[in-house]
């Protein structure tokens, strides 16, 4: 079992950026926490 919420989902993000991988994927945009969402638009555009 695993709980997502703001801080380790903005490291994983900050990963992703780090080694200039092409992006994330996920199957729920709202994440279940309200900063979900916001959080994942602030990093990254989504095609």
């Amino acid at each position: 079992m695993w709980f997502e919420d703001a801080r380790s989902l903005a490291s994983k993000f900050a990963l992703v950026k780090r080694h200039k991988w092409a992006g994330v994927g996920g199957w729920q945009m709202n994440l279940f926490f309200p900063q979900g969402e916001t959080l994942f638009w602030s990093m990254f555009r989504a095609l």
